[in-house]
């Protein structure tokens, strides 16, 4: 053990000297069981290295079989622990046709905790293997019904332990995060009360962490997940959206964000909640949506847009709409300079992509802008005619299963835009085509919900009281 790189050889005599005291050992000698420990292990320090033989994984795993079941034993349940290490090692090889191992691996490891008092210093290390073991049947065909509730009892009760050092129970607790994440997940509906341990269990593991511990922005980003599940839902307790915000904040800060694109996850997450917040109405928030729309400027960076992920786009565009709409009940003017122009370019990026979940609304959103900005410096008449192209391609795109609603809303936009284009000579417009869509869309008399511009809503209704007196005179 001096020289385990250039002293193979040593590992490999001591192996067949363990052979041949065990060919000399009767099974009935007392010095047999300790000969048998003494060749397992040689043969484990073999295993895993360049000096294995194809047979020792296999010689390890029964000669601990035969050692669990020597009467002489000292400490039975170390002996089951070994074997059930063994067996999980020879599983990890062969998932696929070694499912027994595993299964064998767990009883081992039950055995060993039955063999092993509460007070015994050993213990927590065997429920540890044990969970370790059961882990891995979990979410597998090999699974048992109570494997997950198992595990979930077996890291509470390694939590519960007095003599964890406190870098495993921070450990401890972020496993049983995890795992009863997982169980909450299999049932949302009645597994509520997981989800509220899982970011209990997280924030036990975070406090534990130092503040250059190596796992601490994991464990941030995991709570940070979990919170986003429960925000909206009957569970979210009233400080959750603060909560994210101070976590991602802190993310932010941290040193081991060491990639251009962690970091513009880190900037994309802050100012996605920092705009949810806003977006709530608090009066004390309201600054809120400039650091949202900040973050998320962050987050695209200085790439050209067609570089950015579609979810961090659409999040920008939904921040800048917020500012340049401000929010109901809500006096304040957020618009800064350039919003529209910006809200713009976002929008025309975001038609280009193929996995945008609405691209009807894609383009009716980018034709309202465009008419916005055309309402505001009508000098030129380019955005008209873009928008007109675009609200035609919402409304070619909006399905029959659409919302009714939403169907008489681009309807209604597509024919403003033909007015306006009509009355400013924009090639394509149609006087006939606009009367038409605004009809189709006046389907009832409900001023102020129709869409229409309050001309050609009068028109169209004129139309229509001409043409009953036209029907009446014949």
């Amino acid at each position: 053990m001096r020289d385990p790189e250039s002293r193979g050889d040593d590992l490999d005599a001591a192996v067949e000297s363990y052979v041949r005291a065990l060919e000399l050992t009767g099974d009935d000698d007392p010095q047999r069981t300790d000969r048998m420990i003494g060749l397992a292990n040689c043969v484990s320090r073999r295993v895993d290295t360049d000096g294995e033989l194809p047979e020792d994984l296999d010689r390890l795993v029964a000669l601990h079989a035969d050692i669990a079941g020597r009467p002489d034993l000292v400490d039975p349940g170390e002996a089951c622990a070994f074997h059930g290490n063994a067996l999980r090692r020879r599983w990890e090889r062969d998932p696929e046709s070694r499912g027994d191992d595993l299964d064998a691996a767990v009883e081992a490891f039950v055995r060993a905790l039955k063999l092993t008092g509460e007070a015994d210093p050993q213990r927590t290390d065997r429920m540890m293997g044990l969970a370790n073991c059961v882990s891995r049947r979990v979410d597998t065909d090999g699974e048992l019904p109570d494997d997950l509730d198992r595990l979930i009892a077996l890291q509470t009760e390694i939590i519960a332990r007095s003599d964890i050092e406190e870098l495993a129970l921070s450990a401890a607790y972020s496993v049983s995060g995890f795992w009863l994440q997982r169980r909450w997940e299999r049932d949302p509906e009645g597994r509520g009360d997981d989800l509220d341990a899982a970011v209990a269990a997280y924030a036990a593991a975070l406090a534990l962490t130092s503040d250059d511990g190596a796992h601490r922005t994991e464990l941030m980003a995991g709570i940070g997940h979990l919170l986003a599940r429960r925000v909206g839902s009957s569970r979210e307790q009233a400080d959750d959206v603060d909560r994210l915000i101070d976590l991602h904040k802190a993310i932010l800060a941290r040193a081991d964000l060491d990639t251009q694109e962690r970091t513009a996850n880190a900037n994309g997450l802050f100012g996605y909640w920092l705009f949810y917040r806003w977006n709530r109405g608090s009066i004390a928030n309201g600054l809120d949506i400039h650091d949202a729309v900040e973050a998320l400027e962050r987050a695209v960076g200085n790439d050209p847009l067609a570089l950015v992920p579609t979810e961090r786009l659409v999040t920008l565009a939904n921040a800048l709409s917020g500012r340049l709409n401000g929010r109901t009940g809500d006096d304040e003017v957020y618009e800064r300079s350039g919003d529209i122009d910006r809200m713009i370019e976002v929008e025309r990026e975001l038609l280009t992509r193929s996995d945008l979940a609405d691209t009807a609304q894609a383009y009716a959103i980018y034709a309202r802008w465009l008419l916005e900005r055309w309402n505001r410096e009508p000098s030129s008449n380019d955005d008209l005619r873009e928008a007109l192209s675009a609200a035609q391609a919402a409304s070619d795109k909006t399905t029959a299963q659409a919302d009714e609603n939403i169907r008489r809303y681009r309807k209604a936009q597509l024919a403003n835009l033909h007015l306006l284009c009509y009355v400013n000579k924009v090639p394509g417009a149609s006087m006939g085509e606009s009367v038409l869509l605004a009809e189709s869309v006046m389907v009832s008399h409900d001023v102020g919900t129709d869409g229409l511009l309050p001309v050609l809503r009068r028109l169209t209704r004129q139309r229509s009281v001409d043409g009953a007196v036209q029907q009446g005179n014949k």
